[in-house]
């Protein structure tokens, strides 16, 4: 199947969230990870197996994030830089995709 180039905007907005919720200190934080990583999951079904390696990545990386996110002093610099990373991956992710 294919995920337009939208819906991967929409992922990148929302992974991108995370780190302002994360430099925020927002107590919503674990919540909105959850989230992001339960979307994720649903779109392994979506996606070639070359993207569903991305994804694995992504939840990979967020399941960290969310405890992280649980510590008293996360290590904001590492969460940026994969948050970075990750939009990255993202762009290599819809160009992967199905034509």
């Amino acid at each position: 199947m294919f995920v337009t180039e939208t819906h991967v905007d929409k992922l990148k907005n929302k992974i991108f969230k995370v780190l302002y919720l994360f430099e925020g200190e927002n107590e919503g934080l674990t919540t909105y990870i959850h989230s992001v990583i339960y979307e994720l999951e649903g779109l392994r079904y979506r996606v070639n197996p070359v993207q569903d390696s991305m994804l694995q990545t992504l939840i990979s990386d967020l399941e960290h994030m969310y405890s992280d996110s649980l510590e008293p002093e996360p290590d904001l610099a590492t969460i940026r830089r994969e948050i970075f990373g990750h939009m990255s991956l993202l762009d290599k992710f819809f160009e992967s995709g199905d034509t």
